[in-house]
């Protein structure tokens, strides 16, 4: 059997979060052998869960047959950062809790990461290298974009659509029919019944542009 190699790229609190879907997944599903390594750029870290911590570099150096990526960093640009460089020699996987629920088969990008207790209905479709965290709720015929991040116990209402490397912060609530621009923040807990800019940050209930 081939050996596979699997990098959790980024080697914190997410990236802990993460072990275990990866370990249960290879586990009940995986006829070859693989070792998991955590990468980070940072060179003090030599060990973090018990496994080795290797560089970007150190990793792409192993002689393995095959490599596989996960990418767990919050910070959205980050993620883009890895996948620039290393897109084309490498595969990304999504990782996907055993409990997620698709009710009907929606569309799915690549290099996902979707932890437990989420949630989508119909007509959903989720862009590339998102990161959905833990009792997330997604309803019908939303439209979440490229890399995306979605805090834990956030609820989307239909028709929502939040674009490119918008973060929205824990325990969010985003009306039906609700647009949420590129790169905008929506704060943990905020209610948001209105479109949000481009660019913005929004925060309370209901959500208003930071500097009002």
């Amino acid at each position: 059997m081939s050996l596979i190699t699997y990098g959790i790229f980024g080697a914190g609190g997410n990236a802990s979060e993460l072990l275990p879907i990866l370990k249960e997944q290879l586990n009940t599903s995986s006829a070859n052998k693989y070792k998991i390594f955590f990468v980070d750029e940072d060179e003090t870290k030599k060990t973090f869960c018990n496994l080795n911590v290797l560089t970007t570099k150190e990793f792409m150096n192993l002689n393995k047959n095959q490599k596989k990526i996960v990418l767990s960093p919050a910070d959205s640009k980050v993620r883009e950062r890895i996948v620039d460089e290393l897109q084309g020699n490498i595969d990304f996987i999504n990782l996907i809790s055993r409990d997620f629920v698709n009710l009907s088969e929606c569309s799915l990008g690549n290099g996902l990461t979707i932890a437990q207790k989420c949630i989508i209905t119909s007509g959903v479709k989720l862009g590339n290298f998102i990161q959905i965290n833990l009792n997330v709720s997604i309803q019908h015929n939303c439209l979440i974009e490229d890399y995306v991040t979605i805090a834990p116990s956030v609820s989307l209402m239909g028709n929502v659509k939040i674009g490119k490397h918008a973060y929205i912060g824990a325990g969010a609530v985003i009306k039906q029919g609700v647009q949420i621009g590129p790169r905008s923040t929506v704060g943990m807990g905020s209610v948001v019944v209105k479109d949000v800019p481009e660019d913005t940050t929004v925060y309370g209930n209901p959500a208003k542009p930071k500097n009002n």
